[in-house]
C-alpha cells in the first residue's frame, strides 16, 4: 500500500487504532480509564470549534466515557446510520465531523459502560 493511499476509517483502522491507544497507554500518556473527552476535547476544538459534550446533544453521560470503552465497544455510542454503506458504494465520501454529525446522539444506555455494541464511530472518535 503506498505511503498515501487513502483508507476508509472502518473496521481495517479499528486493529491499527487500538495499538496505537495501547502504545500511548504503554508510554503513560493516557490509562485506559481516561476520561475520553480530556483527550478529545481539545482536538474538536482546534478543529470544529465544538467538544463531545455539544456534539452528542449535550448528553452528560457522555464525558463518562473512557478510552477502555470506546475500544471495547461500550461506550453506548451508536453507530453509523444505516444507510452509509449504500452512501460509500454510491461515491460519497465522510470526513470524522461528518460521520460524528450524521450519527444518532442517544447513548445506547443511560450511564456508560453498557454491553457491547458494536460502534465504528467509537473508533473515529479514538483516531
Amino acid at each position: 500500500m503506498p505511503s498515501d493511499a487513502l483508507v476508509p476509517s472502518g473496521s481495517v483502522t479499528k486493529a491499527w487504532t487500538a495499538v496505537a491507544i495501547l502504545q500511548m497507554v504503554e508510554q503513560g500518556k493516557i490509562e485506559l480509564s481516561t476520561l475520553a473527552h480530556t483527550v478529545i476535547d481539545p482536538v474538536l476544538q482546534r478543529s470544529w470549534h465544538t467538544t463531545l459534550f455539544e456534539l452528542w446533544d449535550r448528553q452528560p453521560n457522555v464525558n463518562r466515557i473512557t478510552f477502555q470503552m470506546l475500544l471495547g465497544h461500550t461506550s453506548g455510542i451508536q453507530d453509523y446510520p444505516a444507510d452509509l454503506q449504500t452512501r460509500v458504494e454510491a461515491g460519497e465520501e465522510f470526513g470524522p465531523k461528518e460521520l460524528m454529525d450524521m450519527t444518532a446522539k442517544d447513548l445506547m444506555c443511560t450511564m456508560p459502560p453498557c454491553r457491547k455494541l458494536y460502534s465504528s464511530i467509537g473508533y473515529v472518535l479514538l483516531g
